[in-house]
């Protein structure tokens, strides 16, 4: 699996660029191959990545919104790119030319301790699945959109449900290397240089979640960026179903970026989000 880095996010009291209703603000910090990034003003930010050498540069930035998806722009003319998945808990950062990408979860103090342990990795506190099935993928082509796309976490590779629908009643089967507390979704076909697949796909709506011990079903945003499932009780193995889609405006295969398993202790950090009653 490709090798990605966490960041860490120290927050910031300002009103940067935003991300929807969201400020990009704070000092988003790799480990010492990756450097850090930190947002000083609404349109100028310090870097100090491979891009630039490592060397510490008071440069512009832009956010641009492009469809769903949003670009971090920066550099002498803007020139260079991060394709940007946001939410209050972890942004996600992949470079345009594919290399260098980075994941950052909302830092301070108290959560240090949990910060430090932070990998995307096998058992790590945010855990990619030992295996993925699905009762339905879609091969176009010599492009096969198989289930184990779903831990990549590469855009362009998702999973695509190939029924001849929209995927209603299709199912995932996901089976951890330990028992996780949570679930990170990114919803839809998410690509580096084609961000109308996107809109022109399905995305899924709402999902039903079930394990040994419970069943119950969440609405998803219709967005790209990471939402976070609380389950109601810890689990090795989970199924998923799809039960409503936002339609494709073009084609009815419905899409999922990839699904990612929270674990303890990063379940007492990270949800925004919770399963319904």
């Amino acid at each position: 699996m490709k090798k990605y880095f966490f960041l860490i996010v120290m927050l910031l009291i300002a009103n940067f660029s935003s991300f929807g209703d969201e400020p990009m603000t704070g000092r988003f910090v790799g480990d010492e191959t990756d450097g850090y990034i930190q947002f000083v003003s609404s349109n100028m930010a310090i870097f100090c990545v491979s891009k630039n050498g490592f060397s510490e540069s008071l440069v512009p930035y832009r956010i641009e919104k492009n469809g769903a998806m949003n670009y971090l722009r920066w550099g002498p003319g803007y020139k260079y790119s991060y394709l940007v998945l946001y939410s209050p808990k972890i942004c996600f950062f992949f470079d345009v030319d594919g290399n260098n990408s980075f994941i950052g979860i909302q830092y301070s103090d108290k959560d240090h301790p949990i910060v430090s342990r932070i990998s995307v990795s096998e058992n790590s506190l945010l855990d990619t699945a030992a295996s993925y099935h699905a009762t339905s993928e879609l091969t176009e082509g010599n492009t096969f959109y198989g289930a184990s796309n779903l831990g990549k976490l590469i855009p362009g590779y998702a999973w695509v449900e190939g029924d001849p629908g929209q995927g209603i009643g299709v199912s995932i089967d996901i089976k951890w290397r330990q028992p996780v507390l949570g679930i990170l979704i990114s919803n839809g076909y998410v690509s580096l240089q084609k961000p109308y697949l996107f809109v022109m796909n399905s995305r899924v709506k709402r999902i039903r979640i079930k394990s040994d011990n419970f069943d119950f079903t969440t609405n998803l945003e219709d967005s790209p960026n990471p939402q976070s499932i609380k389950l109601p009780q810890a689990a090795q193995s989970i199924t998923l179903e799809i039960v409503d889609v936002f339609p494709g405006s073009k084609w009815s295969d419905t899409c999922i970026n990839f699904i990612m398993g929270i674990c303890s202790p990063l379940d007492s950090f990270f949800f925004e989000k919770r399963h319904d009653p």
